[in-house]
């Protein structure tokens, strides 16, 4: 389960919803147990978290947990839109597929975030190339990881 969420900031407010989202880690790991990654993200003026769960129990857990209602008090001046229109709005959960174990997060300064749209009736097919080491049975290429 993973969860990103692109948050415009409310005009002039950038950099202090970003010092706001760099403060929050610290809280994830100490309040969250069932969320094993959490990221404060940033491209331009758009801050953004990005999440990663056990299961949908603890992405529920972590959508009531302290950052969250600390970032919905302080949303309608740190956010464009505000909670509803700015964060809600803007939530995009998925299953994780596969992943590479981390090493050290806290020395990671850069991230991508690639929203991938399978053509028409390829879902399924483009599901499984990413989970199953880059194979499919109707992938015309093989790659090795």
């Amino acid at each position: 389960m993973k969860t990103i969420t692109l948050m415009p900031a409310a005009k002039g407010q950038t950099e202090s919803f970003v010092e706001f989202l760099a403060g929050a880690a610290p809280v994830v790991k100490e309040t969250e147990p069932g969320t094993k990654l959490w990221f404060a993200l940033q491209d331009g003026d758009t801050p953004a978290i990005f999440d990663i769960f056990v299961d949908d129990e603890a992405r529920n857990a972590h959508f009531s947990g302290a950052v969250a209602a600390a970032l919905n008090e302080n949303a309608d001046a740190l956010v464009a839109g505000g909670w509803d229109g700015g964060v809600v709005a803007n939530i995009n959960n998925s299953n994780a597929l596969s992943a590479k174990a981390p090493v050290d997060l806290y020395t990671a300064t850069a991230a991508t975030y690639i929203a991938i749209e399978a053509r028409p009736g390829k879902a399924d097919d483009l599901a499984a190339l990413l989970a199953s080491r880059m194979t499919c049975s109707t992938c015309t290429s093989r790659r090795s990881p």
